[in-house]
């Protein structure tokens, strides 16, 4: 099998934000995470500025979810690695607001803390940013398959089954 790696994503060369010394394929770190979103937020200041495919793409994974899942007022819904957050402002002006999100670093919640109630936002990986006690009715996440062989991806489907 051939790997191919991806090498920039919305303009921004990823080799750049690498760790010196890192493998060319080593998960990424939560300092790249960082310096991405601060590349990121630099030069796209609202959703608006990026290309209108992938915009298109993310408005229709907020209509999949609102297609198969109606919210009540009760409702309580976590993505789990939200990014720069565009599906989850999408679903927020819905009605999903009992919405609440996870990313691994602040710089990536630029758009989302002028959106969501600041109680609603949680830094770290999951599930340990979450307090012990919390339940959903629905959690999500999307693009964030590359993270985990096999072994780590059914562990990570236990953990957010037991939330």
């Amino acid at each position: 099998m051939r790997k191919i790696f991806q090498t920039e994503w919305h303009g921004i060369a990823l080799a750049p934000l690498m760790k010196t010394g890192a493998a060319a394929d080593a998960l990424p770190s939560i300092d790249f995470y960082a310096a991405y979103y601060r590349a990121f937020f630099s030069r796209h200041a609202t959703p608006e500025s990026l290309s209108p495919e992938w915009r298109e793409l993310k408005r229709s994974m907020a209509d999949e979810l609102s297609r198969h899942w109606i919210p009540s007022r009760n409702s309580r819904v976590l993505s789990i690695g939200c990014g720069a957050g565009v599906v989850e402002q999408d679903l927020w002006q819905r009605g999903f607001l009992g919405l609440e999100v996870t990313e691994v670093c602040e710089e990536a919640l630029a758009w989302l803390r002028n959106t969501l109630p600041l109680h609603q936002i949680h830094v770290g990986e999951f599930p340990a940013c979450l307090p012990r006690d919390d339940r959903y009715d629905l959690i999500f996440f999307c693009t964030i398959d590359y993270l985990f062989d096999r072994p780590a991806f059914i562990h990570f489907l236990q953990n957010v089954r037991s939330y």
